[in-house]
């Protein structure tokens, strides 16, 4: 996970390199959640 400020804006950069078939399945299948999870913590970073 990366995180980069620039003047008042925050950037969140997360980083997976799956191997194989199985990694990718499984970085897809979880895809939908990220925004939620990503979002809530920089919420929490932000309180």
């Amino acid at each position: 996970m990366e995180f980069k400020i620039d003047e008042d804006k925050l950037f969140q950069t997360a980083t997976l390199r799956p191997k194989g078939l199985w990694g990718r399945m499984y970085w897809y299948s979880v895809v939908p959640f990220h925004h939620l999870i990503f979002r809530g913590l920089i919420d929490q970073l932000v309180k």
